[in-house]
């Protein structure tokens, strides 16, 4: 018998055994990879914060927006676009039942669903109603730890992650689109808030691409990289001087101007953004521990509080000018009133880079000498300005 032919015989065997070892390890090995995505729960209910003459709280409201979110994560889950592992708990009663042990849950948090009432007057007395419907969805990704606050029955408080933060708008009766000549009732603005909340979620949630809130999912830890709209000022005086008469309506400029920066910036940069924290309106709580504050928010199986980390990277927004005037030029005649509405925003500088300033202008053209023509006010139309210029801010490279 040759030994050598017996030797060669044995060690190739052992090489093949050797390999397929290998290939069974890494196949081992991707599918622990596979099945190491974290778990995280979702119980298909809104939070707020605790207002109660939010549209939200109208009938069919939440189901429209449960409703739409539930839709998205499935279709996402079948395409196998979701970085996590998604588990559905629609049975438990109370926040208590749901979210206990050590997995990530989905909040939803309505943290914008205010309405900027308008009415319009025409030359020949005839009055018109509008309304401007802000919406901002925020699906918060939280880790879970006991809460100590004492006047909640609820045994569990949830730690921010990360955020994907969903703000939209809309005008019903814009003058200059349509004419409503009665008072909109709040049934009909909640039916539009839902709707555009719904269209939103369905056209722009998404999860893989906000990779950094991903590694705070496998961690279960925020990262130090966390930023904030802080403040936004008003250094323009003809932009003050709009809305002294009003402190609704002051903080409604402000917190919309935050919350669409907010938005744009995230989704271009992908960093890690909190809610800002901006107007006389705000719900973060002052009071901080250990850099952490708190919000306090509500559904309809329970309230508690969301532990938010301090911002480490402040960003102030300002509102630097505000202008218009009449424009004289060969489109003009004497049919035909032209006139330029400018503003400008700035942020005060990012990561140490400088400030920057963007302005942007609306061109208004008015039919003279027509009795049923309604003009927009100043202040409607520089609060059009802001949020677009806080999304141009936001998606400035």
């Amino acid at each position: 018998m040759n030994l050598w032919r017996i030797t060669g015989t044995f060690f190739s065997k052992l090489l093949t055994v050797a390999l397929v070892m290998m290939v069974l390890c890494t196949m081992s090995q991707a599918d622990a990879a596979k099945k190491e995505k974290p778990q995280v729960i979702w119980s298909p209910n809104i939070f707020s914060l605790q207002k109660d003459d939010m549209l939200l709280n109208y009938p069919g409201v939440k189901d429209k927006i449960i409703h739409a979110i539930n839709r998205k994560l499935t279709e996402l889950e079948q395409k196998d676009k979701l970085p996590f592992t998604l588990k559905t708990n629609s049975e438990a009663s109370s926040l208590n039942d749901i979210y206990v042990g050590n997995d990530v849950a989905l909040i939803p948090l309505v943290v914008m669903d205010s309405t900027f009432d308008r009415t319009f007057h025409s030359v020949n007395g005839n009055t018109y109603y509008a309304t401007c419907i802000n919406s901002g969805l925020c699906l918060m990704l939280c880790s879970m730890e006991e809460n100590t606050d004492p006047s909640m029955e609820t045994n569990v408080s949830f730690r921010m992650l990360g955020m994907i933060p969903l703000y939209t708008q809309t005008w019903l009766g814009n003058p200059k689109v349509e004419k409503i000549d009665k008072p909109i009732k709040d049934s009909v603005k909640a039916a539009a808030f839902a709707q555009i909340t719904a269209d939103t979620v369905q056209r722009y949630l998404d999860f893989k691409s906000q990779k950094k809130i991903l590694k705070n999912l496998e961690e279960k830890l925020t990262t130090d990289e966390t930023y904030q709209v802080t403040d936004v000022r008003i250094s323009s005086k003809k932009a003050a001087a709009l809305f002294a008469d009003s402190q609704q309506d002051l903080d409604m400029l402000k917190s919309t101007t935050a919350y669409f920066f907010t938005g744009a910036y995230q989704q271009n940069s992908k960093k890690i953004l909190l809610p800002p924290n901006v107007a006389a309106s705000s719900n973060v709580s002052e009071d901080v521990v250990d850099n952490i504050s708190s919000l306090h928010i509500d559904s309809n199986i329970g309230d508690t509080n969301l532990l938010l980390p301090q911002a480490r990277n402040k960003i102030t927004l300002d509102i630097t000018g505000f202008n218009f005037g009449e424009v004289h030029d060969k489109t003009a005649n004497e049919l035909v009133k032209n006139t330029i509405y400018k503003g400008w925003l700035a942020h005060s500088g990012i990561d140490g880079k400088p400030p920057v300033e963007l302005s942007t202008e609306l061109l208004v053209k008015t039919v003279r000498n027509d009795e049923s023509a309604v003009e927009m006010s100043e202040k409607d139309l520089c609060m059009d300005l802001m949020t677009a210029l806080a999304q141009d801010l936001g998606n400035k490279k």
